[in-house]
């Protein structure tokens, strides 16, 4: 399963905007304008998470911001430690570490591989911020939802090039 999470700023003290997830059949979101508080959507969250046999958590920044950041607003939630043990258990792709690898360490954002990757661009966090402040729900989902088949596409073409002794692996 894809996943990103969508946040006011980049830090612990983060507002969640929205959680997302895209299996190979389809898309679901939480969004916090539909919930009363962003306990009550993470708890919806994690329960559709651990509903879910998926063992492979597939993310661009996802070991660094996304599942810390969920683990840390989670941590009081009656679902914890099951959500905890589900993640520890997961097998996590994190394609901003394998970027920053194979671009011998130069850090470079979502964007820009989406470019170099001839990848339809994800709209930018300033901007998904700003259609979040202007209440323009409905463009906040569609972009979040890009953003999502971005990664997946993303993932996809790095995953065409991984080879096995020498041979592609499709």
């Amino acid at each position: 399963m894809i996943l990103t999470v969508q946040t006011d700023r980049f830090s612990e003290n983060a507002k969640i905007l929205a959680i997302g997830i895209k299996t190979y059949s389809s898309i679901k979101t939480w969004n916090n304008w539909e919930y009363a508080s962003e306990e009550e959507m993470l708890s919806n969250f994690i329960n559709y998470f651990l509903s879910k046999d998926d063992k492979i958590i597939i993310g661009f920044n996802v070991m660094k911001f996304d599942i810390p950041l969920l683990l840390l607003k989670s941590v009081n939630l009656q679902t914890f430690s099951g959500f905890f043990k589900k993640i520890n258990f997961s097998n996590i792709v994190d394609l901003f570490m394998i970027l920053t690898f194979t671009e011998k360490g130069e850090i470079k954002g979502l964007n820009c591989y989406l470019e170099k990757y001839k990848i339809p661009s994800a709209v930018s966090d300033r901007e998904m911020l700003k259609l979040y402040e202007r209440k323009e729900y409905r463009k906040f989902e569609d972009a979040f939802e890009r953003k999502l088949q971005s990664i997946d596409e993303l993932f996809l073409r790095l995953w065409k090039k991984v080879k096995v002794d020498d041979r592609d692996v499709f």
